[in-house]
């Protein structure tokens, strides 16, 4: 882990119960969300990437309770939050920079605002990981701020005593990456932030096909 995720986590864990309060609604995410749980096969096996605390999880299950879903986070105060409010759920700590031994794979990825925290060679290298343990057709669902990678940088927490490394990525760098990586995407959307949690101006969810699996 190097010293910028380090620090990611501890904040993380820091400010587990504020941020949960803050996003435990994701319904103005709630037609992409509903459009992924479409594409997803009976009894679906998900692997959820940076989980926080269950949010994303709870409503996807509200949707479709057969999926088989492994939630993940580095943050041990979150995953706390998410066994709490979802008991039963499998969970555990996963760096969803280092995926390239994990053992399984799926037929879909939950990756919700894991990319604010990869810079771009990060997040090419996060792609092609992606379509190795996706099983051939698997979906991947992403969702970040969307934004020129010039505007990446140290961003302040609320309290303005912190700070963590948050990178923009641009729709069309993203769409052009998945290609490349052997992904169609099959749904795109920009979403105006609501203006308590407005930074950059947009969210941008990408929900794409795996057209190899390998």
């Amino acid at each position: 882990m190097n010293k910028r995720t380090k620090n990611t986590v501890q904040l993380f864990d820091k400010y587990a119960e504020s941020y949960a309060q803050r996003f435990m609604d994701v319904s103005l995410y709630a037609p992409s969300l509903k459009e992924f749980c479409r594409l997803l096969p009976p009894h679906g096996s998900m692997l959820e990437l940076g989980c926080g605390p269950g949010n994303v999880t709870a409503f996807l299950l509200k949707q479709r309770e057969d999926l088989q879903i492994l939630a993940t986070d580095l943050s041990e105060e979150m995953l706390k939050i998410t066994r709490k409010n979802l008991p039963g759920i499998s969970c555990r700590p996963l760096n969803f920079k280092e995926l390239e031994n994990w053992p399984h794979r799926y037929e879909a990825v939950m990756a919700a605002f894991c990319l604010p925290y990869l810079n771009q060679a990060e997040t090419a290298s996060f792609m092609h990981q992606l379509a190795v343990i996706l099983e051939p057709g698997g979906i991947i669902y992403m969702s970040l701020m969307e934004g020129d990678h010039e505007l990446s940088g140290m961003q302040k927490s609320s309290n303005g005593q912190d700070e963590m490394m948050i990178f923009y990525h641009s729709r069309d760098w993203l769409l052009a990456q998945l290609q490349e990586k052997g992904f169609e995407v099959v749904f795109d959307q920009l979403i105006d932030q609501p203006e308590e949690h407005r930074s950059s101006g947009k969210d941008l969810v990408i929900i794409a096909r795996s057209l190899t699996g390998d």
